[in-house]
């Protein structure tokens, strides 16, 4: 398998892209070479094929021999200083005949081989007469003139080649450098804290698993960022349900305590009654805050795992006892629709005492005191509860709460599985809170 993934990296990688393409650029420029040095060869095979150009090209050169040996006083005696004069041709070879002898020869300025010295009689054979500056002598030159065309082609060709070799290559790579570019912008850009951006993957190499990984990365970062913005949230929305569940007892618990300093009690049963309310209220802010910091740790799984099932009537007869003795002492008028039948609901003991509370608190801010507030049971096939009906005060009607105890109400009532309901009009507002049977 690691030899697989490794033949596999050659092929497709980046390496073996490089190296395919390096062969592609330079078959075709060894291609273009061969192909131009060809017919430049041919041109000037062609172009020197001509005895009249290489019989002028000559006649030209002897002129040249001629005015140099006449400038630097050439005689017998000093042929050698002709190097100088033959360094600055083509390629070029002089030999010297006076008479019938040989005196120079190019390639041997001193003298030390045994070379020919008769003149050749061949009909291709031309001398060419020179005058010296104490004798006259016949010069036989062989001259390759096209030496340096040649030469200078060959160099021509490898330099423009080899240019077409690293332009086939840049364009072959512009599209690598391309998104090389692009997944420079995305770095940038993931940079400046835009985590939706999805970093463009291309093709199928190093940078596109480069491109995929850091997609991974920027996903998994995003989702741990979201992670911990939900978690502040949910701490935040915690504390405020919290903060304003803990306000409504302490209001009740107030209500009370006025209650009993005013005086406005009748007989020792009464005072007892209120005394036991405000016992149960002070036992319900340190329950509540006595979990404030359990809901924080665990919150929707431990509220689950509280709420069981219990019979109805006992348990929701308790909480309407409470909201009519606490609406009643707000100066409500109170009116019960109540029909207990035989069963049980699934309900959790915490948070039947908050929903309560916060109803009690939204009937006190916003209903009526002239008209009554209804409270009455409600049955489904699978359901059981209660509904409070209350007429909006025309002094507050329009005006818009924080809305934290309802959604508090929905919160607690889906975590037991139950149902919240609201419907408001113009005049009315009703909330329903139904729990599941068992």
């Amino acid at each position: 398998m690691k030899l697989k993934r490794l033949i596999r990296a050659e092929m497709y990688g980046l390496r073996g892209w490089f190296g395919r393409t390096i062969i592609a650029s330079a078959a075709i420029s060894v291609l273009i070479f061969c192909a131009l040095h060809w017919g430049v060869n041919a041109f000037l095979a062609h172009r020197y094929a001509s005895r009249n150009l290489i019989e002028k090209r000559t006649q030209s050169l002897i002129v040249d021999l001629q005015n140099y040996i006449t400038e630097h006083d050439i005689g017998t005696d000093n042929l050698k200083d002709l190097e100088d004069w033959k360094m600055r041709q083509p390629v070029v070879m002089l030999q010297f005949f006076q008479g019938d002898s040989w005196i120079y020869s190019s390639a041997d300025p001193d003298g030390l081989y045994a070379l020919p010295v008769e003149i050749p009689s061949d009909n291709d054979t031309k001398l060419y007469p020179l005058t010296l500056r104490d004798a006259e002598v016949q010069a036989l030159v062989y001259a390759d003139f096209s030496f340096q065309h040649y030469t200078l082609a060959m160099i021509v060709e490898g330099c423009l080649c080899f240019l077409i070799f690293i332009v086939l290559f840049i364009r072959s790579t512009s599209e690598l450098i391309t998104y090389i570019l692009r997944l420079t912008n995305d770095v940038q850009i993931l940079e400046g804290g835009d985590l939706n951006y999805e970093v463009s993957v291309q093709g199928n190499n190093e940078l596109t698993d480069l491109a995929n990984s850091m997609n991974s990365m920027r996903c998994a970062f995003l989702a741990q960022v979201r992670q911990e913005a939900e978690l502040q949230e949910a701490n935040r929305r915690l504390i405020t349900e919290m903060s304003h569940d803990l306000r409504t007892p302490l209001t009740s618990l107030l209500l009370y305590t006025e209650i009993l300093r005013s005086g406005r009690y009748s007989g020792e049963e009464q005072l007892k009654e209120y005394l036991n309310k405000i016992d149960a209220k002070a036992q319900q802010m340190k329950l509540l805050s006595d979990n404030l910091f359990e809901y924080s740790l665990d919150r929707d799984s431990r509220r689950a795992n509280e709420s069981t099932g219990q019979e109805m009537e006992p348990v929701l007869r308790r909480h309407v006892e409470d909201a009519v003795t606490y609406l009643t002492a707000n100066g409500f008028s109170v009116e019960t629709m109540l029909e207990w039948r035989a069963c049980h609901i699934t309900i959790n003991r915490d948070s039947a005492f908050r929903i309560s509370d916060n109803i009690c608190s939204n009937v006190v801010k916003y209903a009526e005191k002239s008209a009554p507030v209804i409270i009455s049971t409600v049955y489904t096939d699978r359901y059981a509860g209660i509904s409070v009906l209350n007429t909006l005060s025309p002094q507050r009607k329009g005006r818009s709460g924080t809305r934290i105890g309802l959604d508090s109400i929905r919160a607690m009532m889906k975590e037991m599985n139950g149902i919240c309901n609201v419907e408001q009009t113009d005049t009315s507002f009703e909330i329903t809170v139904l729990f599941e049977m068992c």
